[in-house]
């Protein structure tokens, strides 16, 4: 099996797509905890290290998650196989650094046009157990996985989802902009790590304004309460 990464850390098995179109086979990579280059993707610890699959585009990678198991109603994710019933997350990324990736342009079956997004480079699925950033697990991925992976890609392909998430990501980013802009305080004090210190009673004497600006804002529950933001 090709090892990603030959250090101590645990090891894992996950599914490679390959961006030269070689076989789909099983590689193994090592599980990590988050730090400050490894971007907003995966907002949980611990994480999959997957940078030497998908440098230099690393930081513009997401994932689509999905659940296989034998519920006759979603027929496209059904399999009559428990090893793979499960949580997967299939990695991938769209960025222009990365040539397009021959394994998934052969899992639709034709050269995709050249104003629609595709996978560029290696496309990842590893599996896990429990909910992402809830004690999560990831576990070995099996080589039975290779169709069910394919119809995911070819499904995500079919739906226009690599482009849709496109959007949604610039929507998101767009009323971010405008959430900090009516908040101020709240993301300075965010960005400068005095909500951080306050929260682990670390704060400094440079923290004291932020956080005393912080006392107007409440937050509302869905029946109606609310309370102050620290209280």
């Amino acid at each position: 099996m090709e090892v990603g990464n030959s250090n101590s850390a645990t090891q894992r098995s996950a599914l490679i797509f390959p961006a030269d179109g070689t076989s789909v086979r099983l590689v193994s990579y090592s599980i990590k905890q988050k730090s400050e280059g490894d971007g907003s993707v995966d907002f949980y610890d611990y994480l999959p290290d997957l940078r030497p699959w998908l440098e230099p585009a690393f930081l513009e990678r997401d994932f689509v998650d999905f659940q296989v198991d034998n519920n006759p109603s979603r027929d496209w994710l059904q399999s009559e196989n428990p090893d793979t019933w499960g949580n997967y997350c299939l990695y991938y990324t769209t960025s222009p650094k990365l040539p397009v990736n021959q394994a998934c342009r052969d899992v639709i079956k034709f050269a995709p046009p050249a104003e629609r997004l595709f996978f560029k480079g290696d496309v990842i699925l590893v599996k896990h157990e429990g909910s992402l950033g809830m004690d999560h697990e990831y576990i070995n991925t099996p080589l039975t996985m290779v169709d069910i992976t394919a119809r995911v890609i070819k499904k995500m392909y079919e739906n226009q989802y690599l482009e849709k998430k496109v959007e949604s990501d610039r929507n998101f980013e767009r009323e971010l902009e405008k959430h900090k802009v009516r908040h101020p305080e709240i993301y300075s004090a965010i960005e400068t790590g005095a909500i951080e210190r306050f929260r682990t009673g670390q704060m400094t004497e440079e923290d004291v304004p932020q956080i005393a600006a912080l006392g107007k804002y409440r937050v509302g529950f869905p029946d109606g309460s609310s309370k102050k933001l620290l209280g």
